[in-house]
């Protein structure tokens, strides 16, 4: 980035790091797109990290949304635009961005191509574009980027065969076409929730005659195949495929028993439990893995809708717990947390609210009621980070959300260093929080600097060795003086020379 694009860029207040291990950090605000303006930055869930430094989209109000990254340390953050891959004011709106080996793959748009594969080691020269699969200014919109082993296998289109599997080494030469699934006339199969196991990548894809099934494929045309007719009547319609020791789990309807859980490996496809006896659907969704068991949320006629876990045996295919006695507990959204899931739970009387399990009845427990009685704090978005697990819940008080954190026996809110109005409410696609190395990242709002991001150093983190160290020639933008005689305040931003 030319150095006289800096003027533009200077926009930041920040506070002192903390580097106490007790006591609770703050988050910093980082005024990425000046005054009231919003950067919108990590306001998706498409952040990714790479070698301890958080790739991500936004806009600092002068270059539209473009691929940015960002690395705390003690000494502050660096903060640096990777590429301004639309030039000006318009905007490349980089996405599905997905770390593999030592580059970020993802999709952007450019002046001549519309959203197509590119790539980045994090410097501006390293951030290329890679092939234009579907020619000229349509888009590929090439996703679910997952590492085979041997190529990097995707969804896109092309002006011939619709939305296919292709495969891609990084090079234009290596992105090809896999296999035309569906081959009726350039109809689209819609390869989607791709996952790896065994050196396969499983997949849900509709080849016009089975309807949308389970298909596996080592990147070549002839290892990919049907790997799982289960609906003879139409669409199983696979949801939500989870690996767990080399076994793909996931949720499908037969047609016979309802909706239920299946599983795929090396040898076969095939139904773990009918939960829900009869044509009754349990729905299982919500999979996380834990200490060798699947954990889910799924439906009986005794319980309702609980925790369950499976081991990949019918057998072993047991309700954790009945949280709520007198109906469903809604359990949902796992994170996994110094041997722990969390999750959120409603036990019919605290309201929706933060519980971990540890796979036990007894070891099943709500971890704090934050609001009041049967009202819900909704806890969301967790991120496992040093000793705590941080989350997002709702204050009814000031009607918004905030960050919070646990240690697993006690719950305390992460305050934002500028005001009581700041929270982490995005009027965009996700209120988010994202980790990178010893760095936690959060949506933020205020009146003052609008939808923004702040950042926080867990003192209680370590940094992850990494085997690659980063390159290029970075220019210091901002060191500011400390706003208070006992505090160091700094925070740099970095741009190429």
């Amino acid at each position: 980035m030319p150095a006289r694009l800096l003027p533009a860029l200077l926009a930041v207040l920040i506070a002192a790091t903390p580097v106490s291990a007790t006591g609770v950090p703050e988050f910093y605000q980082v005024d990425l797109a000046p005054g009231t303006d919003n950067s919108h930055a990590f306001d998706s869930s498409d952040a990714t990290v790479l070698d301890g430094w958080a790739y991500f989209k936004a806009t600092d109000a002068t270059h539209g949304y473009e691929l940015w990254r960002a690395k705390g340390s003690s000494d502050g953050l660096d903060l640096e635009m990777v590429k301004d891959i639309k030039a000006g004011g318009d905007s490349s709106y980089p996405d599905d961005l997905v770390a593999i080996g030592d580059y970020v793959y993802f999709s952007a748009e450019s002046s001549e191509e519309g959203y197509e594969l590119w790539r980045t080691d994090g410097t501006e020269a390293g951030t290329v574009f890679i092939k234009d699969i579907y020619v000229g200014v349509n888009s590929s919109d090439p996703v679910d980027f997952v590492d085979q082993g041997d190529w990097i296998l995707f969804s896109a289109a092309d002006e011939t065969h619709g939305k296919e599997l292709w495969r891609t080494d990084g090079t234009e030469a290596g992105t090809t076409l896999v296999k035309d699934i569906n081959s009726n006339g350039g109809n689209s199969s819609y390869p989607g929730d791709l996952v790896v196991a065994g050196g396969y990548v499983y997949f849900t894809a509709d080849d016009g005659i089975n309807g949308r099934e389970i298909w596996r494929s080592d990147g070549t045309a002839a290892g990919t195949m049907l790997w799982g007719n289960i609906s003879a009547l139409g669409d199983s319609n696979p949801q939500e495929l989870t690996v767990l020791n080399g076994v793909v789990y996931f949720s499908a309807d037969d047609d016979v028993n309802g909706r239920e859980l299946w599983y795929a490996n090396g040898a076969t496809t095939d139904l773990v439990k009918d939960i829900y006896a009869g044509s009754t659907t349990s729905y299982p969704m919500n999979f996380a893995p834990l200490d060798g068991f699947l954990y889910f949320r799924a439906s009986d006629p005794v319980a309702g809708i609980e925790l369950w876990r499976t081991d990949g045996t019918a057998a072993g295919t047991t309700l954790v717990k009945d949280i709520n006695p007198t109906g469903d507990s809604n359990v949902g959204d796992f994170y996994l947390h110094d041997g722990y899931l969390y999750f959120y739970a409603n036990d019919g009387t605290t309201g929706f609210e933060l519980w971990r399990t540890n796979g036990t009845t007894a070891g099943t427990q709500l971890v704090e009621n934050l609001a009041d009685g049967d009202d819900s704090s909704s806890p969301d978005t967790g991120v496992s980070l040093g000793d705590f697990l941080y989350f997002s819940a709702y204050d009814q008080v000031n009607d918004a959300r905030y960050v919070y954190r646990t240690n697993g026996s006690s719950v305390e809110r992460v305050p934002f260093n500028l005001d009581p109005a700041q929270y982490i409410n995005c009027d965009c696609y996700d209120s988010n929080i994202f980790a990178a190395g010893t760095t936690l990242f959060s949506t933020s709002y205020s009146a003052t600097y609008g939808y923004e991001f702040s950042y926080l150093i867990e003192p209680t983190a370590t940094l992850p060795t990494t085997s690659q160290e980063v390159t290029g020639m970075h220019l210091l933008l901002l060191q500011f003086a400390a706003l208070t005689a006992a505090a160091a305040t700094a925070l740099r931003r970095r741009a190429r020379a």
